[in-house]
């Protein structure tokens, strides 16, 4: 009998008790939400999205425009190989001083 006080006589709580305490560590992450039916559309051409004719919703008909693109690169090209030629006749030509350097 004595021997059964000594053994109930003390209770010890374990397990996890909540605190009090500044966080110390923390998680991020970020997620993409996409609907179930996803259609995904491209362009041959590269460039940059000026204007949509459609809005999300809205029917199409087949070879209907849905957005407009501006490509001003070979725009841009053009006039940069005009610059190089017009800067190569200059220094190719009777009074140039790149070629006066050379020979003179």
């Amino acid at each position: 009998m004595i021997l059964l006080l000594f053994a109930c006589g003390k209770s010890e709580k374990k397990g996890i008790t909540p605190r009090v305490q500044t966080l110390t560590e923390s998680v991020y992450s970020s997620v993409t939400i996409q609907p179930d039916s996803l259609y995904q559309v491209y362009s041959s051409v590269n460039g940059i999205l000026d204007n949509f004719f459609v809005t999300e919703g809205d029917n199409v008909i087949i070879g209907s425009n849905l957005a407009q693109i501006i490509n001003t690169v070979p725009e841009l090209n053009g006039k940069n190989a005009k610059l190089a030629l017009n800067l190569a006749k200059q220094n190719a030509g009777k009074n140039s001083t790149i070629l006066g350097g050379i020979f003179g």
